[in-house]
């Protein structure tokens, strides 16, 4: 089994937060705005691009460590590790919002109850990887379903 030079993952990400909130204190209700906006999500992989292996573990379980000068001969061909250029792309994930709302109504001083609704608009976008191969493409929705519920909220004071 081959070792190779560890991998190094980055990302890179930027998530703006909107919230616009409007109240009927009068009345005991309001009503929120959430609004998430993904402006930048990179991420990638360095010295993925070094196919040749270090060391291998040897058939009593110890590590071998293959000299440098040695790394690229014929005699250790079989255990390179093999990678497509599409390997080696950096994903760069194009802006993307989820919109969230909610309506709360005070039922007395210290609680209140609150519906939901998470990516309200249903918005679902798909996106095609940059690492993946072309004849069999890998796809990924970047917003959850839209999901709701109800949330109730109570504070207790013993003073």
């Amino acid at each position: 089994m081959p070792l190779y030079t560890t991998v190094e993952n980055y990302s890179k990400d930027l998530l703006i937060n909107y919230r616009f909130e409007i109240q009927a204190k009068s009345l005991g209700i309001w009503f929120t705005l959430h609004l998430q906006q993904k402006i930048i999500e990179i991420s990638g992989r360095r010295k993925y691009d070094d196919t040749l292996a270090v060391g291998y573990f040897s058939a009593n379980d110890r590590i071998v460590l293959i000299p440098v000068n040695l790394r690229t001969s014929s005699l250790y061909e079989g255990i390179r590790r093999s990678i497509q250029p599409y390997d080696l792309a950096e994903e760069n994930k194009p802006n993307k919002w989820l919109f969230n709302v909610k309506v709360s109504k005070s039922l007395w001083k210290g609680a209140a109850v609150s519906f939901y609704v998470n990516n309200f608009l249903n918005n679902r976008p798909l996106y095609k990887s940059q690492r993946s191969s072309p004849l069999s493409p890998i796809y990924e929705r970047r917003n959850p379903e839209i999901f709701y519920g109800i949330d109730l909220s109570t504070t207790l004071s013993f003073l």
